[in-house]
C-alpha cells in the first residue's frame, strides 16, 4: 500500500511538472460570430452585408483576416467595400488563395494588430446586380444569393437575414422557422469553406432597373450659376410599367426641365421637401406617338434631366482668382450604372489647378477646359466626392461680348461690300446630311459586328474553348465598346431626325429592333444563370435558347432593313 501511494505521489509530480514546462492551447484559431444581412433594393441592387465579430483567443495576435464567397458571383460582384466598427474604411486583397476551390477569397487587412484576449469588428459590404429576375410563369420574383460567407475554420455562430422592400409578399425561400417560409436563420455553428446558394422568390411591387450607361454634365458659367445635366439610359427589367421615376435635387434647383432623345421635352413635375427638391419625370412609351404609357417592360429609354443651382452656394474664392468646386460623380440612383461619363465645363478663360481622382483627364476646346471622367460599374456604395481647383480672371467674362461686338461690325462691312460689288451667288442648300447618316450606318454596323463576337464568345465559354478569365475580360472590352456606341448611336438618331423628319420611320423601326436585340440579350444571360444554377433542365434551357435565337434573328433583319433604307439615301 505504501509503494502504491508513493508511485501515485511521483506519477503527479511528474504530470505536474509536464504541464508546467509544455503548455498546450486549446484551439489556434480566433472565435468568430458573424451576422449575415442580404438586403434587395427597389431598382436591382443586391447588398450583402457581413459583420465578423472576433475574439482572439487564438495563440498569436492577428493582423489580416480572410473572408470568401461562391466564385459563381463574382461576374454580378460590382462593389467590396470593408469598414471597422468605428466607420474606418479598411484595404483589403482580392482573389487570394483559399484553400479550397469554388471559393473567390478576400484577406482583410486590420487597422492594428489584435493581440490575444482582443476583440475587433468589421463588415464588408458586397453590392451585387443582376441576381434578381422575372419568373413570368409564376407572376414572381427570384433572388439568389451567397447563402453563407465563407471562413477558413469554423464560426461559432451566423446569424441571417433578408430585407424586402416594403409591401412585398414573400413566396418562398432557402431557410424555414417551423416549417414555414423564414427571412431569417441562425446556424450553430458555421462549418469552415461554405460554398452555397441561397434565393427567395416574392412578388411586387418592386422595380428591376438596368443602367448600361449614363452621364453627368455640370457646367459653370461666369454668371454664379452652375447647370447639371444627368443623362440616364435605363432598360425596365421588371415585370410591371414603370410609369415615372423620382430625383431628390439640392434644396435651391432651379428651372427644372426634361427631355428625351425622339420627342424632345417631357412632364416633370417638382415638390420640396426639408432639404431638397423632389422631381418626378414620367415616361413616354417610346413609340410613333408621344404618349405617357410608361416604360413598359423589357424597354429602354434616355432621357435627360437640367436643372442650374447658384454657384455662390457651391463655390469657395480661396482668393482673388481661384476658386474650388466639391460635387458628386453622380445621385440619385438604386442601380448599377455600367458606364458613367462624368464632364465638368469650366467658364472660358479659366484652367484647372488640381481635381480630385486620377482617373480625370482634361479637354481644351477653344478658350474652354473640360474634365472628362469615364468611370465603370458605379453603385450608390462607391465614393462619389469630387473636388476640383481652377483659376478664372474676372475679365475673361467680357470676351464674348467684346467678340460679338467686333463680329457685328465685320458683318455690317461685309454687307456693305455685297452691296457695293453686287451678291454673290447663293450656293445650293444640302437637303440630307450625308455624313451624319453614313455615321450612322457606320455605327450600326459595328454595334452588330460586336453583338456577333459576344455571342461567339458565349458559345467558346459553354464549350469550354476559353478560359473564363479570358472571357470575362474580352466580354467586358466589347460590353464597354458597346455602351459607347449606344450613346454615339442616340446622338445621331437625333441628329437624323431633327435634318430629315422622313427618315424617322426606318430610325424607329431600328430602334424598336434594338430594343428587342437587348432584352434577348439580357434574358439569354438570365436564362445562363439559371441553367448554371440548376434552376432549369437542359432541355428547357435548349429550348428557351432556341426560341431567343429566333428572336434575335428576326430582330436583326428588321435591323438590315432599315439600314438598306438608309443607304438609299445616300
Amino acid at each position: 500500500m505504501k509503494r502504491i501511494t508513493v508511485s501515485f505521489l511521483a506519477l503527479m509530480f511528474l504530470l505536474s511538472f509536464a504541464s508546467f514546462t509544455f503548455p498546450v492551447s486549446s484551439n489556434s484559431n480566433p472565435t468568430v460570430k458573424l451576422l449575415h444581412e442580404i438586403e434587395i433594393k427597389n431598382g436591382g441592387l443586391l447588398i450583402v452585408n457581413d459583420t465578423v465579430i472576433i475574439e482572439n483567443d487564438g495563440n498569436e495576435p492577428l493582423n489580416t483576416f480572410k473572408i470568401g464567397l461562391p466564385s459563381g458571383f463574382i461576374e454580378n460582384l460590382d462593389h467590396v467595400s470593408v469598414r471597422s466598427s468605428d466607420d474606418q474604411l479598411l484595404d483589403f486583397v482580392e482573389d487570394v488563395d483559399f484553400g479550397v476551390e469554388g471559393i473567390y477569397g478576400f484577406e482583410v487587412n486590420l487597422p492594428r494588430s489584435v493581440d490575444v484576449g482582443e476583440t475587433f469588428n468589421f463588415t464588408m459590404t458586397c453590392v451585387f446586380s443582376e441576381l434578381i429576375w422575372s419568373e413570368s410563369a409564376y407572376a414572381i420574383y427570384i433572388a439568389t444569393f451567397p447563402k453563407y460567407p465563407s471562413l477558413q475554420y469554423e464560426a461559432t455562430e451566423c446569424n441571417s437575414t433578408i430585407i424586402l422592400p416594403e409591401e412585398v409578399n414573400v413566396y418562398d425561400s432557402i431557410w424555414r422557422l417551423n416549417g414555414a417560409v423564414a427571412k431569417t436563420n441562425y446556424t450553430q455553428p458555421l462549418p469552415a469553406y461554405m460554398n452555397q446558394s441561397g434565393f427567395i422568390s416574392f412578388s411586387d411591387p418592386i422595380h428591376i432597373i438596368a443602367c448600361e450607361w449614363a452621364m453627368r454634365e455640370i457646367i459653370i458659367d461666369s454668371s454664379a450659376q452652375i447647370t447639371f445635366k444627368d443623362t440616364y439610359h435605363l432598360t425596365n427589367l421588371g415585370r410591371s410599367v414603370l410609369p415615372s421615376l423620382t430625383f431628390m435635387l439640392p434644396g435651391d434647383a432651379d428651372n427644372i426641365i426634361a427631355y428625351d432623345t425622339f420627342f424632345g421635352e417631357i412632364t416633370v413635375t417638382s415638390g420640396t421637401s426639408q432639404i431638397n427638391t423632389i422631381a418626378t419625370v414620367a415616361f413616354r412609351h417610346p413609340g410613333i406617338t408621344p404618349a405617357y404609357l410608361g416604360l413598359t417592360p423589357p424597354g429602354n429609354y434616355t432621357f435627360t434631366i437640367s436643372y442650374k443651382l447658384s454657384a455662390n452656394a457651391y463655390l469657395d474664392q480661396l482668393d482673388t482668382w481661384n476658386y474650388r468646386f466639391e460635387t458628386l460623380f453622380f445621385e440619385n440612383f438604386e442601380y448599377t450604372v455600367k458606364d458613367l461619363t462624368v464632364k465638368i465645363v469650366l467658364p472660358e478663360g479659366a484652367e484647372f489647378i488640381s481635381y480630385s481622382n486620377s482617373e480625370g483627364k482634361i479637354s481644351k476646346t477653344g478658350y474652354q477646359e473640360i474634365l472628362i471622367y469615364e468611370l465603370k460599374d458605379v453603385t450608390p456604395f462607391d465614393d462619389m466626392d469630387v473636388t476640383v481647383e481652377y483659376t478664372y480672371l474676372i475679365f475673361w467674362s467680357a470676351f464674348r461680348p467684346v467678340l460679338w461686338l467686333g463680329l457685328a461690325i465685320i458683318l455690317v462691312g461685309a454687307v456693305v461690300m455685297i452691296k457695293r460689288r453686287g451678291r454673290p451667288p447663293t450656293p445650293p442648300l444640302s437637303v440630307k446630311d450625308v455624313r451624319v447618316i453614313r455615321a450612322f450606318i457606320n455605327v450600326n454596323n459595328e454595334t452588330t459586328a460586336l453583338r456577333s463576337e459576344l455571342k461567339s464568345l458565349e458559345k467558346d465559354l459553354e464549350r469550354r474553348r476559353i478560359q473564363k478569365k479570358r472571357y470575362k475580360r474580352r466580354r467586358g472590352i466589347i460590353l464597354q465598346q458597346l455602351r459607347s456606341l449606344d450613346r454615339e448611336f442616340s446622338v445621331l438618331k437625333r441628329e437624323i431626325i431633327s435634318k430629315e423628319p422622313s427618315l424617322r420611320e426606318a430610325i424607329h423601326q431600328i430602334e424598336v429592333a434594338e430594343t428587342e436585340l437587348e432584352t434577348v440579350r439580357l434574358n439569354t444571360n438570365k436564362l445562363r444563370t439559371q441553367y448554371r444554377s440548376g434552376r432549369i433542365s437542359k432541355k428547357a434551357y435548349e429550348e428557351l435558347l432556341k426560341e431567343y435565337e429566333k428572336r434575335s434573328d428576326r430582330a436583326q433583319t428588321k435591323v438590315d432593313e432599315a439600314i438598306m433604307r438608309l443607304q438609299r439615301e445616300l
